[in-house]
């Protein structure tokens, strides 16, 4: 299952401690009271120039530079300089530095390094910036450095710098699960809600199918099976566009894999919790679960030219997967295990069976989720059913055994 992460941002340096070194510094004060505040890009280019050399020296990545984040952080050094001058004894945190500020602006932040001071020289501050923990951190991707120069009263230069670190993670994808990839960015595509997330790690006999389910709207917003291989693929991938032969009717493929294909638990045939299998496999070896003798049925009406999906949801209190397909205006539901019962003969119509309720369906061009909490018994209908965002995969990429 992928579990929503709690925490959106780490703040590793806090305001009040970087605003108390501020205030202190009576230079910085007579200067901000002058109001006479730029930014200055030369010496933050200095900074971020100090800080990734220095983690070149130490073996680190050199910390990639983010378009927004870089706007943020000069927001955030000219918004810091503006609270002192409002009020030099007891500044506001300026919105710009607030941490969910941060995770809107780079989608992805799991991790925020916030450092803010005021210094007498750029070689100063470059100095002691690379000293400090943004040269230690591992972690991190990106830099973003923010300087305002003003003057003091007395002619002295002072230069002050928000230095913003982020450690990002990628979006929520098969292919960085199968490398490894345990944090991920997620973003659901039914409310547009963000959040972390981690995907928890299972046991080689206990890795199953994923799906992402939104903390905030409750809805699932995308799925993943898993091939024999062990590696993970969203539901497009295991159908190939498989007719073993043609079929005039969809009864007669129904009926086929009714009689041919034994209802087999993935935990006998593979000693693991869930595999899916290519409609190939489960017309081969003439045996799997539900969504196998599923992926068949709705494979091969497919490609002989018939309008059908695979429907995952629950019959009852279990999970279970089985076939719809669509005939002049009408939604018939096709059981491919015994499940199915006193239907074998003769599907019934969708709206009939009640206690069938979905959640994702799919077929060889996309995935579709459930846009509501309530089931009309609708199938086809816009309004009950969203596309996933992702481009079916194409006949190279999925045809690719892996």
């Amino acid at each position: 299952m992928i579990g929503r992460n709690g925490i959106w941002t780490k703040i590793c340096a806090a305001l009040a401690v970087a605003i108390a070194a501020l205030i202190v510094s009576a230079g910085l004060l007579a200067a901000l009271a002058a109001g006479n505040i730029e930014l200055d890009s030369e010496a933050a280019r200095k900074v971020a120039q100090a800080i990734n050399a220095a983690r070149t020296k130490a073996k680190l990545t050199v910390l990639r530079t983010h378009p927004l984040l870089q706007n943020r952080a000069e927001f955030g050094a000219a918004a810091t300089a503006k609270a002192f001058l409002s009020n030099p004894t007891n500044p506001s945190t300026p919105k710009e530095l607030k941490d969910r500020n941060f995770a809107r602006v780079v989608p992805g932040s799991a991790e925020i390094v916030l450092q803010i001071g005021g210094w007498g020289s750029v070689e100063q501050m470059s100095r002691e910036l690379a000293e400090s923990e943004f040269a230690r951190l591992k972690a991190l991707t990106h830099l973003a450095v923010g300087v305002c120069r003003s003057t003091s009263g007395m002619g002295q230069p002072v230069w002050v710098a928000v230095v913003i670190g982020v450690r990002t993670v990628p979006e929520l994808d098969p292919e960085r699960i199968n490398q490894g990839q345990r944090d991920f960015y997620q973003r659901c595509h039914l409310c547009g809600y963000q959040y972390l997330g981690r995907l928890a790690k299972p046991g080689s006999k206990n890795m199953g199918g994923l799906v992402a389910l939104c903390p905030k709207c409750k809805r699932r917003f995308d799925v993943f099976g898993i091939d024999e291989d062990g590696r993970y693929h969203r539901p497009p991938w295991f159908m190939r566009g498989f007719k073993p032969r043609a079929m005039k009717d969809p009864i007669s493929a129904w009926l086929f894999v009714l009689t041919h294909c034994r209802y087999v638990l993935d935990s006998k045939q593979y000693g693991r919790a869930e595999v899916w299998q290519l409609a190939e496999q489960t017309y081969r070896k003439r045996m799997g679960d539900c969504e196998d003798t599923a992926i068949l049925l709705a494979d091969w009406l497919n490609a002989s030219g018939f309008w059908a999906r695979v429907v995952l949801g629950r019959v009852r209190r279990g999970g279970h997967a089985w076939v719809v397909i669509s005939q002049k205006g009408q939604s018939y539901i096709l059981e491919t295990t015994g499940r199915g019962g006193k239907h074998r003969r003769m599907p019934p119509r969708a709206e009939v069976l009640t206690d069938y309720f979905p959640y994702v369906q799919f077929n060889r061009t996309g995935v579709w989720f459930r846009t509501s909490n309530k089931w009309t018994g609708d199938y086809r209908s816009d309004k009950e059913w969203a596309r996933g965002p992702w481009p079916a995969p194409s006949c190279k990429k999925r045809c690719k055994r892996r």
